[in-house]
């Protein structure tokens, strides 16, 4: 980026932030809210008693449906991310994978925030399998399989192109 691009990519992005402050009139975002919840208030006060039992039976129903859903698929969802987390460090190897999976109990891998906590998974990991990386660091040794076998994998991205190009052209100097 130039300079001038620069400036007019800042000033852009601060017309955005003045338009939006612009949009509270004053207010703090804390007075909007409290504004709001005053507002909902006098709304409550409005209704007859009949839409006040709707409206309760309503949030009732909303809040066991919540709590439903969430007792009956948190436990998927932290399943899954302990999987994700698992794969991200040991690659393809789905044994290993498997073998964690068995063993693991995501509800001891969450976290304060109710999410699977990746520190716990590594340190499960590292115990398990030893020091391993991100993307399986410590993957499974090559073995040459016999006649039209593939070659070896690459070391880095790109390596196999840089070495057909060495061994056609010659190396650079």
């Amino acid at each position: 980026m130039t300079e001038a691009q620069r400036t007019a990519y800042w000033k852009h992005h601060s017309r955005r932030h003045e338009d939006a402050v612009k949009a509270y009139k004053g207010l703090t975002p804390q007075q909007v809210a409290d504004l709001q919840a005053e507002n909902d208030s006098l709304k409550s006060e409005k209704l007859t008693a009949d839409e006040r039992t709707v409206a309760n039976a309503k949030k009732e129903a909303a809040d066991v449906a919540a709590a439903t859903a969430k007792a009956e698929f948190l436990p998927q969802i932290q399943v899954l991310e302990v999987k994700a987390l698992a794969s991200t460090v040991l690659g393809e190897d789905k044994d290993r994978l498997a073998a964690f999976m068995a063993i693991a109990d995501p509800s001891k891998l969450v976290g304060a925030d109710g999410h699977v906590d990746e520190s716990k998974v590594m340190g499960h990991l590292t115990a398990m399998f030893g020091q391993v990386g991100r993307g399986g660091t410590q993957q499974p040794r090559w073995q040459n399989a016999g006649q039209y076998a593939a070659s070896a994998p690459p070391s880095q991205p790109g390596a196999a192109g840089r070495a057909e190009a060495a061994k056609r052209y010659g190396k650079k100097t």
